[in-house]
């Protein structure tokens, strides 16, 4: 249930230059055992306060911060798959810390949304923490994320390194039902994806060297904030507010 801390670097970049990158890290890299012809769909569903506190503190550059999702993965030969994974993400700093459980489709939602699922949970402790967040926050659904994630690991070489890549990236705001069939706009241009790389120790010789040749630039842009500002219509631009200076009322932040 619980992972090590990790760092996650994203990176935006072009499809075309995507491909190139996949290309040399394929080379160096075993595929995700998940990934199908073309990778595989995650679909989730994120929580927050009427307020959007998380969303808020993604925003404006907080040190602590925290997400909760219900994820499913559907696939083409199960379109409404009957496993979920319920997963609560703290991040202190550059440090992230994941902690997930699989439950059923429908005893996931019920944990996230107040009710008492129709059997016990398996790991008490974090099903207690996440009735106490939904509880202390009045946390409700507040936007669906979908996406194609191609995925490469490390194996035995560099077992705590991970890479995906997502493409596709759409969400919606309306219609918070995980297996509705409603439409979906796009978070992020057609065109372009998100490189994602995850490790728990520094980050191999050979791996910079390939950042370096294909020119990669961190971007730490966040799906859910992304999804729920464009979704919502808000004028706030995730992280780039924080370099504005701009604060939640869109005013100026001279502190």
């Amino acid at each position: 249930m619980n992972q090590a801390g990790r760092y996650e670097i994203k990176f935006i970049l072009p499809f075309r230059k995507m491909q190139g990158v996949v290309q040399s890290i394929s080379q160096l890299l075993e595929p995700d055992e998940n990934n199908e012809e073309y990778g595989y769909r995650v679909l989730s569903l994120y929580y927050d306060s009427p307020g959007l506190d998380w969303f808020w503190d993604k925003v404006e550059g907080e040190r602590l911060r925290t997400k909760m999702r219900v994820r499913i993965y559907p696939k083409d030969s199960q379109p409404k798959p009957d496993k979920a994974y319920v997963e609560i993400k703290a991040k202190t700093g550059h440090l992230i810390n994941k902690q997930r459980i699989q439950l059923s489709l429908e005893q996931a939602l019920d944990l996230c949304e107040g009710r008492a699922p129709d059997t016990s949970c398996k790991e008490e402790f974090f099903c207690q923490e996440v009735e106490l967040l939904v509880k202390a926050l009045s946390l409700r659904p507040v936007v669906i994320t979908d996406y194609r994630r191609l995925a490469f690991t490390s194996g035995q070489t560099f077992p705590k390194l991970r890479i995906t890549f997502d493409t596709i990236c759409r969400g919606r705001v309306n219609d918070l039902d995980l297996l509705s069939d409603a439409p979906l706009f796009s978070f992020l241009p057609q065109e372009m994806g998100i490189m994602e790389l995850k490790t728990e120790t520094s980050i191999p010789v050979w791996l910079l060297d390939i950042l370096q040749y294909h020119k990669l630039r961190i971007n730490r842009m966040s799906k859910y904030c992304t999804a729920v500002a464009m979704g919502k219509g808000m004028k706030v631009i995730p992280l780039v507010s924080v370099l504005t200076g701009k604060s939640r009322t869109g005013e100026q932040n001279h502190g």
